[in-house]
């Protein structure tokens, strides 16, 4: 590859004039090679580039017509204090999702703040939320929050695994579906360190859930062959009561700096849940994640990788079973994204993370990630050669005060799944 400097004609015509009238002047021609190394490592860098450039260009024209300010005061009041926005969601436990949500920050005039939203997919398959935070009731960083859904899903994914009890089933006999409608009122009080930025911060949390589910056979995939005796099929009332502790050293997101640069976090959290009817269902809970954000060296803060480890396990009590619906999962948009939803399925799960994050523009960043993760029974069961493993890319949109908008694409031995929500990676907080 030749490189010069760029020249008119008419320059380069009189440069040329000059060196022949002086022969102590002389021109410089430099010629470097490329590897064929250097080469296959630039193709990836190559096809992300031509094929964002065109999002780039979009960028750039919305911010030089501040075109995203002014589509966001569309939907918020004078004030900025009240809005209802458009909300979608693409992948979870369905396709896809759209609907509404209404806010407001600064209700009865103090800081307070009440939300309610709405998702849609069709008839047999919606969600409604809403909540209330009074955001400092015993100091700065403190809260109280009051939260309520409703949910009706129709077609919720079940693999029939030996974990469940369902030994030597073909792969065809697995998947089959259940239905549920849940209604539930959740309460919390505690303290949330994210108020503060620099020093370690601690959090915690103190909260209490009342659920009543229906739960029976789905619409969808091999219905006919939903077992309704396992755990928790019908109607039933769940009480559970729990706290959390939250530890975390984090520069970066929030202060008007939206990504979270370096720093550790470490979430613990336990709960007891039992059974207001007849059935005999009660378990305890524990839930454990380390999360670590290092900035890789001699690339800047902005480009950093992202370590996450989670460990969760369920612990029925003697005499008593746990729902099949609430043993913790895999296959999510959290959890081993690229595979299918709820593919794994145990009283326990473990997850192993890693992301790379990197700068495309201002607000924005790319990233690639690795999940790997088993479901197992007994904590002993644990071994790598059990892992499932998903791979896949993605794009966050950052607002001030966090994560606005996720996009990934995870590929998994079962296929390719499409996720868009909002909300922070990977969050976790004393609220819950």
């Amino acid at each position: 590859m030749t490189l010069l400097p760029g020249l008119g004609a008419s320059a380069q015509g009189a440069q040329r004039a000059s060196v022949q009238a002086d022969s102590t002047h002389t021109r410089t021609v430099y010629v470097t090679e490329q590897s064929t190394a250097e080469k296959i490592l630039a193709v990836p860098s190559t096809l992300l580039h031509w094929t964002t450039r065109p999002i780039g260009w979009g960028v750039i024209c919305a911010e030089r017509n501040e075109i995203p300010s002014r589509v966001e005061d569309f939907f918020w009041n004078d004030a900025r204090t009240f809005g209802v926005f458009p909300t979608a969601r693409l992948g979870g436990a369905t396709s896809g999702a759209i609907g509404v949500t209404v806010r407001h920050e600064q209700l009865f005039g103090t800081r307070r703040e009440a939300e309610a939203r709405v998702l849609y997919s069709t008839p047999d398959n919606l969600r409604a939320d809403a909540s209330y935070t009074n955001p400092a009731p015993f100091g700065e960083a403190s809260f109280i929050d009051v939260a309520t859904t409703y949910r009706v899903d129709s077609d919720e994914n079940l693999f029939l695994t030996s974990d469940l009890g369902f030994p030597g089933l073909t792969s065809s006999q697995r998947e089959t579906s259940y239905r549920t409608e849940q209604v539930d009122l959740r309460l919390g009080i505690g303290a949330n360190p994210r108020q503060r930025e620099g020093l370690s911060g601690l959090g915690w949390g103190l909260f209490a859930r009342y659920e009543r589910l229906d739960v029976g056979r789905g619409e969808g995939r091999g219905a006919f062959r939903f077992p309704v005796s396992l755990p928790g099929v019908g109607r039933t009332t769940l009480v559970s009561t729990g706290a959390s502790l939250l530890v975390e050293q984090i520069r970066g997101g929030r202060d008007g700096r939206p990504r979270t640069l370096s720093g550790s976090r470490v979430y613990l959290s336990y709960d007891f849940t039992h059974s207001l009817n007849d059935a005999p269902l009660s378990y305890h809970r524990l839930l454990g994640e380390w999360q670590r954000i290092v900035p890789l060296p001699g690339f800047g803060a902005y480009r950093r990788l992202v370590f996450r480890t989670r460990l969760e396990q369920l612990f029925p009590v003697p005499g008593a079973a746990i729902p099949f619906y609430k043993l913790p999962v895999l296959g999510s948009a959290d959890l081993l994204r690229g595979a299918e939803q709820n593919r794994l399925r145990g009283d326990g799960t473990v997850l192993f993370t890693l992301e790379y994050r990197y700068p495309i523009w201002k607000t924005w960043d790319a990233l690639l990630f690795v999940d790997s993760g088993q479901a197992f029974d007994e904590v002993g069961e644990i071994a790598p050669a059990d892992f499932r493993w998903s791979a896949g890319m993605g794009v966050r949109v950052y607002a001030g005060s966090g994560v606005s908008l996720r996009l990934d694409v995870g590929v998994s031995t079962s296929g390719v799944r499409v996720f868009s929500k909002t909300g922070s990676s990977f969050a976790i907080g004393t609220r819950r």
